[in-house]
């Protein structure tokens, strides 16, 4: 939940910064978030979603220009907001494969996915549950989780 706040919060600033770009420059959006460094913000905000340091996406696009976030899958789709493997219903924009901010007065579109008859039981928990940046290969062959730590009763 933290990460997610943090990007709503990193997109918005980023929403506001290129809407007083635009304000300035007659209607024009800027090519590139670079263009908004240093003057309306003091560097291009990192993606918090993303695995390394990468920057929040940016599509420029004539008619609906959008900025982005990895969102939880953590690969950049290109601004995609197809459904996430494994959701179900009306999907928010967390359920999506990207995480989209329009700076356009475009709806975002309604994303209703049935489910499917043989899933089984509704998991309580996604099986992707971690965030990009805490999957992670094991070190070694014999590595699991907990090895490092001390597992004797005290």
């Amino acid at each position: 939940m933290h990460f997610r706040i943090l990007t709503d919060r990193r997109l918005a600033a980023t929403a506001l910064a290129i809407r007083l770009f635009v304000i300035d420059h007659i209607g024009a959006f800027p090519r590139s978030l670079n263009e908004l460094v240093p003057s309306y913000l003091p560097a291009v905000p990192m993606d918090p979603m993303a695995v390394g340091n990468r920057p929040i996406g940016y599509l420029p696009r004539a008619e609906h220009p959008v900025i982005y976030s990895v969102g939880f899958n953590g690969a950049d789709d290109g601004a995609s907001e197809a459904a996430l493997r494994g959701e179900f219903g009306e999907l928010c924009e967390w359920q999506r494969f990207d995480r989209v901010f329009y700076l356009s007065q475009r709806p975002r579109a309604f994303l209703y996915v049935p489910r499917p008859e043989d899933t089984g039981p509704i998991p309580c928990w996604p099986v992707d549950a971690l965030a990009p940046w805490e999957r992670h290969l094991p070190l070694t062959s014999d590595w699991y989780p907990g090895k490092d730590q001390d597992l004797t009763p005290r």
